[in-house]
């Protein structure tokens, strides 16, 4: 049958709910497919073919923009430890949001649903407000009609409008409101895709279960003994339990990192296509004793238009420090590349499908490390068991399953560096040293554990071989994780 309306396809739809809040009969309904992702269904006997959709839709049509520069690049965090403590990373969206609630503004986040099944947009017009949309929430979060309505309503008053969010929810809502947008403030947030809402809802069923009560708080990223590092998952049971565990070892962190939303995969929206005012994250390119560390966490904060410089001096609370451009952002591989689509995927959907999570940590974490010992292993049978001397680039989050199985495989060999753009230091006694200073060790042989630094990598082993580098090196990476490229 053909079709009286033209909008994204499976692949590239981001689940704006905005074509549903243009129709101007009400035709188009969001569904949920099996993963619990958003996406238009078109009541076709209603449709009266007026192409409001299609014109609305961010994929389909978009606007006329300027490349976007960082005009300001900060780090920061806020002045009080505790605010700190209490926020993501530094707390830059916190601080941002309070300096519009003080400017008599409103704010739009995410929050929780009631049961903690769902990552909602809601609207705070006081700092009580606020409570509830900080911290990460990792997960795919839902613009709803009434929210684009809210929004329509508070620009029309004139006071400031935040809006915060993913840069394709930040991108639907500017070109909704591209004609009303002067007192629009928009802070996209560093993104590595929309995990499926229904991981969410499975993992917390599962550990209300385990626990035989109700969750009544959740926190994905706690801080605990003052520091921002390790990510914590948090928990409060209705019982009074209390639960911590690092994020990474949870079930939940392997839907993830291995089940996003379809458009994901291809996303529109990777630099230079950002389109916020300002972008923020973590500062992930730094190190105890740079003069921008501080133990609770810190913000990565990228002024991208006028506008955003202007509210940048509206942050008393909040300490920034000037930063480049390359440690902001060099390392922050989601701002520019697509995640790949892991070879877990299907695996773990249809667990979904039976709303089942539990084990899936241990199951693929598993899977991940004999993968990378096959990596290696199959280096060792390429290199012989002549001595070398070896290096490790990278030092996230497999460096030490490298170094064991390294140590195991080349017993009459020795590492003698670990290579990291950003981290200062030792690893097991071995100094790390900055990629220009790798030539000067005479390495015979780089494993390469560094998603972000990959391309860099192999451009440096090209000017410490000449060239000829295919036998110098090992991508020591995972499939979730790689890009399929010599």
């Amino acid at each position: 049958m053909e079709h009286k309306h033209q909008l994204a396809d499976r692949h590239t739809c981001i689940g704006c709910s905005v074509c549903a809040a243009v129709c101007p009969v009400s035709a188009i309904a969001m569904e949920r497919d099996e993963n619990e992702f958003l996406y238009p269904a078109v009541d076709e006997e209603l449709c009266i073919a007026c192409g409001m959709c299609t014109k609305a839709c961010p994929i389909m049509t978009t606007i006329d923009k300027l490349p976007q520069h960082a005009l300001g690049v900060y780090s920061g965090h806020y002045s009080s430890e505790k605010q700190t403590l209490e926020s993501a990373s530094g707390g830059f969206v916190s601080a941002l949001s309070e300096a519009v609630i003080n400017q008599r503004g409103v704010v739009y986040g995410v929050c929780y649903n009631q049961d903690f099944s769902r990552a909602v947009y809601c609207r705070a017009c006081d700092k009580d407000g606020l409570a509830p949309m900080k911290g990460s929430k990792y997960v795919m979060s839902e613009l709803s009609v009434q929210t684009y309505d809210s929004i329509c309503a508070d620009l029309k008053t004139g006071k400031p409008v935040l809006f915060v969010g993913c840069p394709c929810e930040v991108y639907a809502v500017k070109k909704h409101f591209c004609d009303m947008s002067d007192n629009l403030l928009t802070c996209e947030l560093i993104c590595q895709g929309g995990t499926a809402p229904r991981a969410l809802r499975v993992y917390v069923q599962e550990m209300e279960r385990a626990y035989n009560s109700r969750v009544e708080y959740m926190n994905m990223r706690a801080k605990r003994d003052g520091s921002a590092s390790p990510y914590i998952m948090m928990l409060k049971m209705e019982s009074g339990d209390v639960i911590f565990e690092p994020l990474g070892d949870t079930d939940f962190d392997v839907a993830f990192r291995n089940v996003k939303r379809n458009c994901c995969y291809d996303c529109h929206f990777k630099m230079p296509n950002n389109v916020g005012d300002f972008t923020a994250g973590d500062h992930i390119g730094m190190s105890e004793g740079d003069a921008c560390y501080f133990k609770a966490g810190v913000s990565v904060i990228l002024a991208n238009t006028a506008k955003a410089l202007t509210w940048i001096e509206k942050l008393p609370e909040f300490e920034l420090q000037k930063e480049t451009f390359e440690r902001a952002a060099g390392i922050q591989n989601c701002l520019y590349n697509s995640i790949e689509k892991s070879v877990f995927y299907d695996q773990l959907v249809r667990d979904l499908r039976q709303d089942k999570l539990k084990g899936a940590q241990q199951m693929i974490e598993g899977l991940k490390t004999e993968l990378l010992k096959e990596c290696v292993e199959q280096a060792r049978q390429k290199l012989g068991e002549q001595p070398l001397r070896l290096a490790i680039w990278g030092v996230g989050k497999y460096f030490e399953t490298t170094w064991k199985v390294i140590h195991e495989q080349f017993a009459s060999s020795a590492v003698v560096a670990v290579v990291d753009r950003y981290k200062t230091g030792q690893r097991h006694g071995v100094q790390i040293i900055t990629p220009n200073q790798l030539k000067a060790t005479g390495v015979d042989h780089v494993f390469i554990c560094s998603v972000a630094a990959q391309r860099q990598a192999i451009d440096v082993l090209r000017d410490c071989f000449d060239g000829d580098v295919y036998d110098h090196y090992t991508l020591v990476m995972l499939p979730s994780d790689i890009k399929n490229e010599k």
